[in-house]
Parts: structure tokens; sequence; C-alpha cells
């Protein structure tokens, strides 16, 4: 009786781990983004891999000047847009420019239909139909986007590349898809020394975005303003070190957050 008792324990632990390996997660729990740290060209970087499905993507909300009859927006650090917007990932986006108070993107900005700034030649641009994010798009496809904004330079556009930049180094932003818009990439690289970072040139974030099956790929506003937040227990978790003063967040006016049904994360290192 007493072998028997061992033999049935055994068993029972044989056959929980046997079912653990074999059952899928169920479809509602499922990793919705994939957290990836690693070093390239002597610089840290951290991509978080978003399955590109059932996502809610919010942009920053420009404010209307009566006066002026434009447009601006006030600046806030990556972490307060993630909290105050209600979103689970964070991360800035197009350059800009300051006037006193005031912000302005730098190119392409549409907010709930309306065009607010117009496009920069060569600029790499970003739109939002229906909840759908396309990097990219056609001329028609940014006449009826929902939502739009601009980076510097389009990186790879539809699996296709030049390496004609200026090899200067600096932190970078980078957003990508690969094949069939199946996933969406945020990169951030780290720079300036940072971490014993050296940054890396554009030349060098097409061989970074190329190495993960990124098929189209943006270059956004990188420098002291490249900032990647995730939520953890409803507070904000910064997953790149700032090249600013003891790696505080820039106070900027542009960002893309995305809500995501029924969290899970992975991590990779």
């Amino acid at each position: 009786m007493n072998k028997i008792i061992p033999f049935i324990i055994t068993l029972i632990l044989s056959f929980n781990t046997l079912l653990s390996q074999q059952l899928p997660y169920p479809n509602n729990l499922q990793p919705k983004y994939e957290i990836i740290k690693g070093s390239f060209r002597e610089s840290n970087y951290v991509i978080v891999k978003i399955k590109n499905k059932d996502l809610k993507f919010i942009i920053s909300k420009p404010i209307y000047d009566k006066k002026m009859n434009n447009y601006y927006f006030k600046g806030q650090t990556t972490s307060q847009f993630l909290i105050s917007n209600k979103v689970d990932i964070a991360i800035n986006t197009s350059p800009y420019t300051i006037k006193g108070t005031m912000f302005y993107p730098n190119g392409i900005y549409i907010y709930n239909k309306k065009l607010i700034s117009q496009a920069k030649k060569d600029q790499g641009i970003i739109i939002i139909k229906n909840n759908q994010i396309i990097l990219n798009p056609k001329h028609n496809e940014i006449k009826n986007s929902d939502y739009g904004f601009g980076g510097f330079f389009s990186l790879i556009k539809n699996g296709k590349y030049t390496k004609n930049f200026k090899e200067n180094k600096h932190p970078r932003t980078i957003i990508g898809t690969d094949k069939e818009n199946k996933h969406l990439y945020l990169i951030t690289v780290e720079g300036r020394g940072t971490n014993n970072s050296k940054g890396i040139s554009l030349n060098e974030a097409i061989d970074l975005s190329l190495s993960y099956g990124v098929t189209n790929s943006i270059n956004l506003d990188g420098g002291g303003s490249s900032t990647l937040v995730t939520k953890v227990d409803n507070l904000p978790y910064k997953l790149n070190t700032t090249s600013n003063l003891f790696g505080q967040e820039r106070i900027i006016p542009c960002h893309l957050g995305i809500k995501l049904p029924n969290l899970k994360t992975s991590n990779q290192h």
C-alpha cells in the first residue's frame, strides 16, 4: 500500500506537467504583446511587439486657439500621457517646435478626420482608420483617415529601402509593421552614453528593423524624446533609459497610446 501512494502521486504530477505543456492558452489569454530587449551595434534597444488586432489607438489631442485661429499642443511626459488617456502602452511620436509654452508638430497631423498640420516633403507618415494603423499609406488613405501623424523619414517602405542616410548616431524611436500588418513594432534605442550605448544611425535602424521581419518602418522623434512606456499595476513603467539628465522623461507634445483587450504580456531577453 505504501508503494502505491508515491506511484499515484508521481503519476498525477506527470499528467499535470504533460497537460500544461500541451494545452494552449485560451483565445482570450493569448499574449497580446512581447517585450524584447537586446543589444545592437553597441546600443541597447527595447521592442514592444504587438498583435495588430482588436487594438484601440489614441494620439495626443490638439487644442484650438480662437485668437490665433490655429491648433497647438500642451506638453507632457509619455508616462503622463499613458495615465491620463488610460492606455496600456505609450510611445513618443512626431518631431515638433516650441513657441513660448505652445508646441506644434513638424509635419502632418490629423485628429478626428481634421487636418491640423500639413505634411512635409519626404516625411514618413502613419495613419489610423477604423482603429487600424497603416504605415506609409497611399494618398487616398491619408485623405480618408481618422487620425494621422508623421515622423522624420520612412526607413523601409513595403519591403524596399535605400541606405543613403548620414551615419550620425543618436537615440532612436522607430515604429514598424511586418508583412500583412500582423504585428506592430514599437522600438527605442538608447544612446549618447546612456548605459554605455552609442546610439545608431538611420542606416543601422534599417538593419535593426529588418532583423525582426519589419517591412514598413518609420523613424520618429529621437534623441532625448525617445520614450517607451507600458502599464504595470496601473502605473507607468518606462522600458528604456532616456538620455536626459538622471534619465528623466522629456515633456513633449505628441504621443501614441494603445489600449489592449484582455492584456497578457510575455518577456524575451
